[in-house]
């Protein structure tokens, strides 16, 4: 699977890129929200790809950020919502705006994304609703996690710790208390480590 691709823009439109890397242009199929923060064209971008497989096709689509790409995956996913649709909706509604409307259930906002009709709109939060509960809860668990790891870790360092063995006691404190916990009790808990 290719997961992204780092070259020179070589061409841009409202449907597609070219991106050339080592002599190779790769034409990538884009969102509306994509093509208007692209860089100029002969600069260097990052773009994180999608490759659709089928048995007449190979299409490569793009996104300038991973969460665009993880809505358009959870997308084609959903019965009746193909490459073309995810990416119009994709051009009509950002990524967390989408994420919004389908955990909130608001059908009328889905419906009001060009193309989407009542049933779609009731398929996507029917089929979408759950998964992406569950994929914004694990992404803001494991940026609290890295950010108390980090406090925690400075903070045995700062009492005068040997930093590797402060992280890996940190890491034995989070582990061993399970679930909510403070920023403190973490600290206290790595400190029995030593």
């Amino acid at each position: 699977m290719i997961s992204h691709i780092k070259g020179i823009l070589k061409f841009k439109s409202q449907e597609y890129i070219i991106v050339e890397v080592s002599g190779i242009g790769y034409q990538i199929y884009i969102p509306l929200s994509t093509f208007f923060n692209l860089s100029d064209t002969e600069e260097e971008i990052k773009i994180h790809t999608h490759l659709h497989m089928r048995e007449d096709s190979l299409k490569l689509f793009g996104f300038l950020t991973p969460d665009e790409k993880e809505v358009f995956e959870l997308l084609i996913n959903v019965s009746g919502v193909g490459p073309k649709i995810a990416l119009a909706i994709l051009s009509d509604i950002s990524a967390a705006d989408l994420k919004d409307a389908i955990i909130q259930e608001n059908i009328s906002k889905l419906t009001g994304i060009s193309g989407i009709g009542k049933k779609t709109a009731q398929r996507l939060v029917l089929e979408l609703r759950e998964k992406i509960g569950v994929v914004s809860t694990e992404k803001a668990a494991g940026i609290l996690d890295d950010q108390l790891l980090s406090d925690a870790t400075s903070a045995l360092i700062s009492l005068g710790y040997n930093p590797r063995d402060a992280k890996k006691n940190v890491n034995k404190a989070i582990e061993s208390l399970k679930g909510n916990y403070t920023l403190e009790e973490v600290v206290k808990k790595a400190l029995t480590f030593f």
